[in-house]
């Protein structure tokens, strides 16, 4: 069976705007000059370990209104040393006064998802992350079998994927669980889970000649030699909805972090 290192939580916050495309530029201008001096105050302090800025076309789940689209997702990991609830509220309540022009429109308190913690990819770390193509999913699922979901994530997803990682035919997989939303302006979907992936573009061709055979050798060891991984995947349309979209990543806002590293 796939063995995971130990794993390692952090909390967060995942911030949300909606952007029209032509506005981005203009908007991450902005993101700049006000809204990066707050956070990089707090990582100066030890507080923010790491912060992933994302932009993406607009979007939004198919069963909602076509004008409640979202563009840019920013997540923030919080060091373990930090009063995450506290310091949640004080970012929220510094980009509310400091962003007239671009309001926020969601923020989430999020913490990192067993298994789902390969931040950066395993061969040459930091400095591969600006290499990566990169897909973000936004995850509603059903609350009446949302553990059942949740565990076959901790166990058969997240487990194939470290194997696919392992072997540099996967760069990047984190997902992040929602534990409360703490501000919605823009009434948009409450999702539940957050993940975002990366290859490089060898990992691509990588991935796709060998995630299939990772994928089922993870559900014969989980769920036993009858099930394959079309059949638990198959599962997950009853229990979810998923929105899945390209995004690229601002790589001169991002912050790293070694100790995300996994050795």
């Amino acid at each position: 069976m796939t063995t995971i290192e130990k794993f390692t939580p952090y909390n967060g916050l995942a911030l949300v705007w909606s952007v029209d495309p032509e506005a981005l530029p203009d908007f991450w201008s902005h993101y700049e000059g006000r809204i990066a001096p707050v956070l990089d105050s707090l990582c100066q302090k030890n507080e923010i370990k790491a912060l992933l800025p994302f932009q993406h076309n607009p979007v939004h789940f198919s069963d909602t209104a076509e004008g409640m689209k979202w563009s840019v997702l920013v997540i923030i990991l919080f060091d373990q040393s930090a009063d995450h609830i506290v310091l949640g509220h004080k970012i929220i309540q510094n980009l509310g006064d400091s962003s007239e022009q671009f309001p926020l429109a969601v923020a989430d308190r999020v913490i990192s998802q067993r298994n789902f913690d390969m931040y950066y990819p395993k061969y040459g770390g930091l400095k591969k992350e600006k290499h990566l193509i990169q897909w973000i999913e936004y995850v509603v699922s059903d609350p009446a079998t949302r553990a059942e979901y949740y565990n076959t994530q901790y166990t058969f997803s997240g487990p194939a994927m470290y194997n696919l990682y392992s072997q540099s035919r996967a760069g990047r997989f984190i997902g992040f669980e929602i534990k409360e939303r703490l501000h919605n302006a823009a009434a948009l979907p409450l999702w539940d889970v957050i993940h975002v992936s990366g290859f490089t573009p060898i990992q691509v061709i990588r991935y796709l000649l060998h995630s299939k055979k990772a994928w089922n050798a993870q559900a014969k060891q989980i769920f036993g030699d009858d099930v394959n991984a079309k059949d638990v995947m198959s599962g997950w349309e009853q229990q979810r909805k998923k929105l899945m979209i390209r995004a690229k990543q601002i790589k001169n806002i991002t912050i790293q972090s070694q100790d995300l590293l996994k050795t």
